[in-house]
């Protein structure tokens, strides 16, 4: 907390880090449905 200059800098940063890794994941799920699909279309 310190470190980063008090609860709300903290606060933030951790809001923005939870968003990244939230749309990250989201497109690894799209991607594995877009890779379902084409091996499904492939058999």
């Amino acid at each position: 907390v310190r470190t980063a200059g008090g609860l709300e800098p903290l606060e933030g940063a951790l809001s923005d880090w939870h968003a990244r890794l939230t749309a990250r994941a989201r497109a690894m799920l799209s991607g594995a449905a877009g890779l379902e699909a084409y091996l499904r279309e492939c058999d």
